[in-house]
């Protein structure tokens, strides 16, 4: 198996969007179809989502064959990222990766094949970075956790849980007596 690095794939920054394209034609002259490998920014990814404080170069490994007049697109895209705790508000290092299963056709998609997600291309050529962003934006932590067992931040002050302890009252109080509760506070 032999991996192609951007000879078959259009891969440039217009207006500051990135293109990933795949030639039709070039994917359609080999047997096995094309395998490629390479690198890619997806630091958009980074300014929409709040959770991500900073995404590192993506890694895409695809394969695309054209069988029956399909193109058929699989892979694996992956990179590191640093996120936001939801619950301590640290940063924290992982790793975002998405599968790729996609299917293209060159004409107007038929009933049947909108119902197992076959996509429309108009051209020679097949753009990727839509797949490849949804992929990735759609496998990121709802909440990301630096770790499951993180404590959070106390309510009252603020305090890591994590690193410190404190001393406030974290007992929770029915709504309904808060106010009886503030009066006797006021009392002392």
């Amino acid at each position: 198996m032999t991996f192609i690095s951007c000879n078959c794939i259009i891969n440039a920054v217009v207006y500051g969007v990135i293109l990933v394209k795949i030639r039709w034609r070039e994917v359609e002259d080999r047997p096995n179809g094309l395998y490629l490998h390479d690198t890619l920014d997806l630091s958009e990814i980074q300014r929409e989502n709040p959770i991500v404080i900073r995404m590192f170069p993506a890694t895409a490994q695809i394969h695309a064959i054209v069988l029956a007049g399909s193109m058929h697109v699989t892979g694996q895209v992956s990179a590191d990222a640093v996120y936001r705790c939801s619950r301590c508000l640290t940063d924290f290092a992982g790793e975002l990766s998405a599968e790729l299963d996609e299917r293209f056709v060159r004409r107007a998609v038929t009933a049947e094949e909108e119902e197992e997600n076959f996509q429309s291309v108009q051209g020679d050529t097949v753009d990727l970075y839509p797949v490849i962003y949804e992929s990735l934006t759609l496998a990121l932590p709802y909440q990301p956790l630096c770790n499951e067992q993180c404590a959070g931040l106390c309510s009252s002050c603020g305090t890591n849980l994590n690193l410190n302890s404190c001393s406030c009252d974290t007992t929770p109080i029915d709504p309904r007596l808060a106010d009886l509760k503030r009066l006797l506070t006021d009392s002392e």
